[in-house]
């Protein structure tokens, strides 16, 4: 049972914002876009040419108002939060499986940045997933089509934050703020296409290559790597921003770029 005054103090710290978003007037914000492609476009497809130096390139969005019990991006809020759904039927894996990637989280957040996920004094780790509302969605994609209304990505995983109000020192000496967060998932994006035989979706791992850090006007940047069976080692480079909106929504605008491999075919030759 997570601490009340540590969680309090973690959601003002990580999901709460300047005054200056607070008191602005969000409440005529819809999701038109996305409807309107959805209802008006017919759901056209657009496919993207092969981008030099990479096998792979994906960009990613997401832009729309959504309901949160606290605030927070994750299904039943962080308190709830277990990502057992995300594991067992996204995932399909069984209890012992999920159990085996619960702990290669807590193993790597160990090995590369020396952080105890379970310190439960200092550090809150759950499992997770996305919420549906957000409707974080792929819009790009190399040589794929892909329809006005995205590919829909399912994102899950463990989290560790910080919860500790002196911060955290990493073993490469840094010390984090409480709020800092660090991630380990799965993509699964649900690919379609005008190709009805073409239904495969995409799956990748993911692991945070540095730690997530809340910015005093409520974004934060996302630097992963993300490794796919064909495609190799990748990277996940993206950005956040968060508003509470006056309707009691909350506003999630991130935009992602997803690369396979992380540098490109013409720095990886030069470094050979």
């Amino acid at each position: 049972m997570l601490n009340k005054k540590l969680l309090s103090v973690l959601l003002l710290s990580v999901f709460t914002f300047g005054s200056a978003f607070a008191s602005a007037d969000y409440s005529s914000v819809e999701d038109k876009g996305y409807e309107h492609c959805k209802k008006d476009c017919g759901d056209k497809y657009t496919k993207t040419a092969k981008i030099t130096d990479f096998d792979k390139l994906l960009v990613g969005v997401s832009s729309s108002p959504y309901d949160s019990v606290d605030g927070t991006f994750f299904v039943g809020g962080l308190a709830n939060s277990s990502g057992e759904h995300f594991q067992r039927v996204v995932m399909n894996r069984t209890a012992q499986e999920a159990e085996a990637n619960r702990m290669e989280a807590v193993e790597y957040f160990a090995d590369r940045f020396g952080l105890n996920a379970l310190d439960s004094a200092r550090v809150i780790f759950v499992g997770f997933e996305m919420l549906d509302g957000l409707k974080y969605r792929i819009i790009a994609a190399s040589e794929d089509k892909v329809p006005n209304s995205g590919w829909k990505i399912n994102d899950g995983g463990w989290v560790a934050i910080v919860i500790d109000p002196n911060g955290y020192d990493l073993k490469d000496g840094r010390r984090v703020p409480p709020g800092t967060m660090f991630a380990y998932g799965d993509y699964l994006i649900e690919k379609s296409s005008s190709n009805p035989r073409d239904k495969k979706n995409i799956h990748f791992k993911y692991r945070s290559n540095q730690p997530i850090i809340q910015q005093a006007d409520g974004s934060f940047q996302i630097n992963c790597e993300a490794f796919h069976k064909k495609w190799g080692e990748g990277r996940i480079i993206g950005a956040a921003l968060f508003r509470p909106l006056a309707n009691g929504q909350y506003g999630m605008n991130s935009r992602v770029v997803i690369s396979f491999s992380s540098f490109g075919d013409q720095i990886d030759a030069a470094n050979d």
